[in-house]
């Protein structure tokens, strides 16, 4: 049910880099990884909406509202060199392993309010992440086989 393909970019990946890959994964938001993979932070649209020193600067906002509107457009002039992914992130990472069950799974998004867990294997490094939509299709799934048998 995971997505197996997660955008990411290092703790010191400049905000240029940051919005860069959100404009290219089409997520609305990164994991920050460590050089072991481990996921160390996450952010989304909204993280630099509050967190940037751009934040007001229209290149930026133009930028994000043809990402969320789905729409491409030429990139303007880039972002600020001095900000780094470590600024912005929220941390700590919500992560589940690999081997959780749904049920557990949404359990952890109620609890943290969130939309997506990150899926970590044995040494913690990020394999994928798991968006609300799945898990909700792969419980109702489960349902859908229990009361077939």
């Amino acid at each position: 049910l995971m997505v197996d393909t997660p955008p990411t970019v290092s703790p010191d990946a400049t905000l240029e880099t940051v919005v860069s890959s959100l404009e290219s994964s089409h997520q609305q938001r990164v994991v920050v990884i460590d050089e072991n993979r481990r996921a160390v932070g996450i952010i989304s649209d909204g993280d630099i909406l509050r967190r940037s020193q751009d934040r007001d600067y229209p290149g930026l906002l133009d930028r994000l509202r043809n990402m969320i509107a789905g729409s491409s457009s030429a990139p303007v002039m880039q972002l600020s060199p001095s900000e780094t992914a470590a600024d912005l992130m929220t941390s700590p990472c919500i992560t589940i392993d690999v081997d959780t069950r749904l049920d557990e799974a949404l359990r952890c998004m109620l609890r943290h309010q969130i939309k997506r867990l990150h899926v970590v294997d044995e040494q913690q490094r990020l394999i994928g992440f798991l968006g609300r939509a799945s898990l909700l299709n792969g419980l109702a799934g489960q349902m859908n086989h229990r009361e077939e048998s």
